[in-house]
């Protein structure tokens, strides 16, 4: 986006105290920062000329991507016409393409299911300014998650949200029978206690330790069950009637409703384990991180809640299961230009020009897609103001009319030391035809 503004205050900055003018070659079409004027009459409070030259001409054709919305499910692209007559626009998404009809001086929008990795959509139609005729996307990882459902119930309300999801194949064991296969995910929920046979909560401990992830559904008499290292808090007795609060705002909690409570297990939060909801202080949805894995105490008894059966429940499955397979959050790909990313270390970034350069702090100063490590983002220039190459306002000097012409401008200056040298070379100078005359 342009600080014109900014720009001219650093021109003034540059010049410090030598002399020296300003000369602006702009549309004068200011998207952020101090204004263009503003920023002029500062430096000519200072003494320093500055002249706005307008590059402007002729009216362009004009129209491009002004936003991108990317969430897990859809991307939604936001088209203007900047024209002052309707146009009909060919988008191209990957290969598919789609006309959009745009009414002069109007935004219209295109919303599609978002594809997994990166995609790119691009107006066809040419016009005279090409930055934003092509928008890049990050979209979620097409990683198929496995899920090892261990229970010795139905779990219809937990089954239904976990096949309504995206690349999950969940696969069910009734213990005594456990899985022997790797998984990515592994969920106990209504074990019968006698029916664990030994090594098998060693076994999905270790497989957690190696980055897999674990859910302790809770149930009544789950105190009797040995958890090992697993359980992320320590259960006590069990009480009536309360409200779930949100202890931490994350990609698992986010926009989730957990409601009343009828039942659930009084706890204490173990060393190392974070609290993401709780009620009357208990933590009844808490994590702990295993070794490269994670282990999470779901502490919603299904008979009693009703979260199982509001629009969240399945939302709040989806967020869990990536929270547990360290899937990036969608939102967390796509950025817009002028942003800058930090890091906690660190990294060796492939830009989209093709340039490599390990930094702490990536500036997105380019359109299109950043790599670094196994993740890929994207960065667009999606601004409204920006894309508007035809300005309204006539800012300073055509450039057919402008002309580098000398400055004149008035100085003061001290002439009191000027004037003393002066005077004293006089008497001097006086002094001597007198000696010369014989008089002294």
């Amino acid at each position: 986006r342009s600080k014109i503004g900014d720009a001219i205050l650093l021109a003034g900055e540059m010049l410090k105290e030598s002399e020296g003018r300003v000369v602006v070659l702009s549309d004068f079409i200011n998207t952020e920062g101090t204004p263009p004027e503003i920023a002029s009459n500062i430096l000519k409070s200072r003494g320093i000329d500055v002249e706005f030259v307008n590059l402007i001409g002729e009216r362009r054709k004009n129209y491009g991507i002004i936003d991108v919305r990317v969430d897990e499910e859809n991307t939604v692209v936001y088209v203007k016409n900047y024209d002052k007559e309707d146009a009909t626009l060919r988008l191209d998404t990957n290969g598919n393409e789609k006309s959009l009809v745009v009414r002069k001086d109007s935004i219209e929008t295109y919303k599609f299911k978002t594809p997994f990795g990166i995609s790119r959509v691009e107006i066809k139609n040419g016009d005279d300014f090409e930055a934003d005729n092509i928008a890049y996307i990050s979209g979620p990882e097409e990683k198929q998650i496995r899920i090892a459902l261990i229970t010795n119930g139905n779990a219809l309300f937990l089954k239904s949200a976990l096949n309504s999801l995206r690349n999950v194949e969940v696969k069910t064991f009734e213990p005594p029978l456990f899985p022997h296969d790797k998984f990515d995910v592994y969920i106990m929920h209504d074990v019968e206690a006698e029916k664990i046979i030994a090594g098998s909560i060693e076994s999905i401990q270790d497989a957690v330790l190696d980055g897999a992830g674990f859910v302790i559904y809770s149930q009544q008499g789950i105190r009797s069950i040995d958890f090992k290292e697993l359980m992320p808090v320590g259960l006590t007795s069990f009480k009536e009637n309360g409200l779930m609060t949100i202890d931490l705002l994350n990609r698992v909690t986010k926009n989730i409703e957990f409601g009343l409570v009828n039942g659930y297990y009084d706890s204490i939060l173990k060393e190392g384990s974070v609290s993401l909801a709780s009620v009357n202080n208990a933590s009844v949805l808490a994590f702990k991180n295993l070794g490269t894995g994670k282990s999470v105490y779901y502490g919603i008894l299904d008979d009693a809640s009703d979260f199982k059966l509001s629009p969240g429940y399945p939302i709040f499955w989806n967020n869990l299961m990536k929270f547990l397979t360290n899937q990036k959050e969608v939102a967390n790909l796509n950025f817009r230009t002028g942003d800058v990313l930090s890091f906690d270390s660190e990294n060796t970034v492939r830009t989209p020009s093709g340039k490599t350069a390990k930094t702490a702090a990536l500036y997105l100063d380019e359109i299109g897609i950043y790599e670094f490590g196994d993740i890929k983002i994207a960065a667009n220039l999606a601004s409204e103001a920006e894309s508007n190459i035809n300005g309204d306002q006539k800012v300073g000097k055509d450039v057919t009319e402008f002309a580098l012409e000398p400055v004149k401008e008035e100085v003061k200056t001290n002439l009191t030391n000027i004037l003393i040298i002066l005077i004293g070379a006089i008497l001097l100078i006086e002094v001597l035809l007198v000696k010369i005359r014989g008089d002294l």
